[in-house]
């Protein structure tokens, strides 16, 4: 299989959770040969940086319930909590599946970007 500009890289073993740690491709390819995109999902959420630990804990599993129903199409890599939003990190077939996991989990998708490129301090090194 031929790699492209886009960092695409194939799948090595089957999916086998709904969260990926530490993710660093662009693209993946699932079992199938569907070509997961990566997503930036804003989530309006007031108040979401007060939470506590077990109340995270809680809503991470609920968002799990929902990727489970919705694999392969969809994999959560990882969220950041800001005050009143969070940011996550997703992998998925297309938005379409990532709005049915917003209306699965009850969290809002406010705003979904499709990540294009990745860049990082060693970007510089690659010119």
């Amino acid at each position: 299989m031929r790699l492209d500009s886009l960092n695409r890289k194939p799948v090595l073993r089957p999916f086998l959770t709904a969260h990926i740690d530490a993710l660093s491709t662009s693209f993946l390819e699932a079992k199938e040969n569907t070509v997961l995109n990566k997503y930036m999902i804003e989530r309006d959420i007031p108040e979401v940086g007060s939470l506590e630990r077990p109340q995270l804990a809680g809503a991470a599993a609920k968002s799990n319930e929902a990727l489970a129903q919705l694999a392969p199409d969809v994999q959560w890599v990882e969220s950041y909590v800001a005050a009143d939003k969070t940011f996550c990190v997703y992998l998925a077939r297309d938005e379409d599946v990532i709005r049915k996991h917003a209306e699965i989990s009850g969290f809002p998708a406010t705003k979904i970007t499709l990540i294009r490129k990745m860049i990082d301090p060693t970007t510089e090194k690659d010119a």
